[in-house]
């Protein structure tokens, strides 16, 4: 039985199509999870605030669509936060929402996922 030798030069071409080749795969199998809404007029099915603020799941004004909003009257170190007990992010690439940050403006916004 004979063996077949490779170059050095074939080898790393062999490997870089092969990792395109399972990159290619893996693309094609990307999970990617349906809209998930958590707030439409009320907080979404399995979804509870928690929040350390002052928090109005029904305010009337302003509204970016529909008939309520959340309104949020923050004090030193407070904030809003809603969750959902074993809600996976697996599959989900981006959160959206409208925020209105009264007249002045200015102020600051940070969003943060806890877990995996």
């Amino acid at each position: 039985m004979s063996t077949r030798q490779w170059s050095p030069s074939r080898l790393r071409i062999f490997f870089v199509a092969t990792l395109i080749g399972l990159s290619l795969i893996t693309l094609s199998h990307v999970v990617r999870a349906a809209p998930q809404m958590i707030y439409d007029d009320a907080l979404a099915a399995g979804w509870a605030d928690y929040s350390w603020a002052t928090v109005n799941l029904q305010a009337t004004a302003p509204v970016h669509s529909g008939s309520h909003s959340i309104a949020v009257t923050y004090g030193a170190w407070q904030g809003l936060y809603l969750h959902h007990p074993g809600q996976s992010t697996i599959g989900f690439t981006y959160l959206r929402f409208f925020a209105h940050g009264g007249s002045a403006g200015g102020h600051r916004l940070r969003s943060h996922r806890g877990g995996i």
